[in-house]
């Protein structure tokens, strides 16, 4: 669960997938794609599949991610990383605070254990935070003041 709450910079990987029109018109989110097996989550759709790249209309069901731009697609997702070796020191630190917390009543019956361990939890996540192994969000922006400063990335696009 931990892997999937935040974007793990280690954890990020992209693909390259192939979609299949299903007919549904123009102006809908018309094609499909089949998600890669270690998929956990996938992050926002661009067109250049860059996390600053113009976003695009996209859902997902199922398996499947929908949207309205032909393929191939570059998709970004959480890869499900179950070797330990792959991940990043910051993670594993942030793992066992968070199984601290589930494990600190039940083990010392202590209720004052648990506000001690979610204190170690934060503080791990604030250090991943900081040490940048974890993604923030993109900077595009479609505001006026982007536009006429000459950022057109959306009207390119």
């Amino acid at each position: 669960a931990e892997l999937m709450k935040h974007a793990w910079v280690f954890a990020i990987l992209a693909a390259a997938v192939a979609g299949s029109d299903t007919g549904s018109g123009a102006g809908t989110l018309n094609f499909a794609y089949e998600l890669p097996v270690d998929c956990l989550r996938v992050l926002p759709l661009t067109h250049n599949g860059e996390p600053d790249g113009v976003p695009i209309a996209w859902r997902q069901e199922a398996g499947l991610i929908y949207s309205d731009q032909s393929s191939p697609r570059i998709i970004r997702y959480i890869a499900n990383l179950t070797d330990p070796n792959d991940w990043d020191a910051t993670f594993t630190e942030v793992l066992v605070a968070a199984l601290a917390v589930k494990i600190a009543h039940p083990l010392t019956h202590k209720a004052g254990m648990i506000d001690i361990a979610r204190g170690a939890y934060s503080a791990a996540l604030d250090a991943a935070f900081h040490a940048n192994a974890i993604q923030r969000g993109g900077r595009f922006s479609t505001s006026s003041w982007a536009i006429q400063r000459g950022d057109d990335r959306f009207w390119r696009a």
